[in-house]
């Protein structure tokens, strides 16, 4: 709940400074006037002590899954904690480095992810429970809605790989001659 008024306060900040000229991350803001953006500096430190909290409280809980996957045991030592973060760390880099935009992937994930979660799984494990079968219309007409809404969000994630590709935002371009074409070779 914090972190919702922390970035919640950034944003709303952000947005009634610059109103339509407001940057898609805020904190890349350039002040109107050239002075100093303090309350941007402030943000930018809150935000990087809201990750160094963050990051050990989601870490601690994935550890703990992942030794008792692989070795069975809940207990791990220094070794196996060290070498564990170190992939962990180490992969997140690499993700970082080949996909600098992250708004992008952050779509992407957050479209898979949310479909899924919110529309797929619970729509899976409601017909599979019913004692109807899956094709009587107390379950069809949910597995009809939710499926539009799943191809919905997978369709969007379509649309962003799209213009990861391209190198352009087809939908926000009226003229094709603003987009600069494909490249053959990167599909």
């Amino acid at each position: 709940m914090v972190d919702f008024f922390f970035y919640l306060t950034i944003a709303s900040a952000g947005f009634w400074s610059l109103f339509d000229h407001t940057p898609v991350i805020v904190l890349e803001r350039v002040a109107k006037d050239g002075s100093k953006d303090i309350p941007g500096v402030i943000g930018i430190i809150g935000i990087i002590i809201s990750i160094f909290v963050a990051y050990p409280c989601s870490w601690n809980p994935t550890r703990s899954q992942v030794c008792m996957l692989i070795w069975k045991t809940e207990e791990f030592n220094q070794k196996t904690n060290f070498i564990m973060t170190t992939i962990f760390v180490s992969f997140t880099w690499f993700i970082a480095y080949i996909f600098p935009k992250v708004n992008q992937i952050m779509s992407i994930l957050g479209g898979l992810c949310a479909v899924t979660l919110d529309y797929g799984i619970p729509t899976f494990c409601f017909v599979s429970m019913s004692k109807k079968a899956w094709n009587s219309s107390d379950n069809l007409w949910r597995i009809i809605f939710f499926g539009f809404l799943n191809l919905a969000g997978f369709v969007g994630v379509g649309v962003t790989v799209y213009e990861m590709i391209t190198g352009c935002d087809r939908l926000a371009h009226s003229n094709e001659d603003e987009c600069p074409k494909a490249n053959k070779n990167s599909v």
